[in-house]
Order: structure tokens, then C-alpha cells, then sequence
């Protein structure tokens, strides 16, 4: 959660490596459950299973958003009736 986070406000500041890296942190991350489930907050969940919800929407939330906002620069804009698109990509 906390990573996504850093990584929409390292792309809105123009510092594009760290949001990557970031980013990266997260998918690792995304992969070491069963698809559509995310480690949450607290470090143990993945151990405690049962004791965690499993499904954390905004953890989930926060592995897409900063590629779609942050590393892409996607924005909606419903009153101009447009889609904005201005990418942070990193050079490497």
C-alpha cells in the first residue's frame, strides 16, 4: 500500500527511477500470492492468513494505480470529455 503511494508521488515530483523501482517492489510482491490476492499492511499477513483478510482491495488498488497514474500519467478529465496521458518513464 505504502509503496504505491510512493511511487504516484516519486512520478508527480518528476523522479521517475525511484517510482519504477517502486513499482517493481510492488509486482514482485503481487506475485508471491494466488492471483488477485496482495500482502497487506502488516508484514505477518502472509504468514497469518488466518487471522488477515486475504483480499485487500486497496492494497490491490495500489499495484495498478501508480502504473496507470503515476508511470503513465493517465488522468481523466469528465467535464472536457478527454483522457489525458503524460508517461514517467525512466530513460533505463
Amino acid at each position: 500500500l505504502f509503496t504505491g503511494w510512493a511511487s504516484l508521488a516519486e512520478d508527480k515530483t518528476h523522479l521517475p527511477v525511484g517510482g519504477f523501482q517502486h513499482i517493481m517492489a510492488n509486482l514482485r510482491n503481487y506475485r508471491q500470492g494466488s492471483l488477485g490476492w496482495v500482502r497487506g499492511n502488516s508484514p505477518w499477513s502472509w504468514y497469518l492468513r488466518a487471522f488477515v483478510p486475504t483480499h485487500q482491495a486497496w492494497s490491490e488498488a495500489m499495484v495498478c494505480l501508480p502504473i496507470l497514474r503515476g508511470m503513465l500519467g493517465l488522468e481523466a478529465d469528465a467535464i472536457e470529455n478527454a483522457a489525458i496521458m503524460c508517461p514517467h518513464i525512466p530513460k533505463q
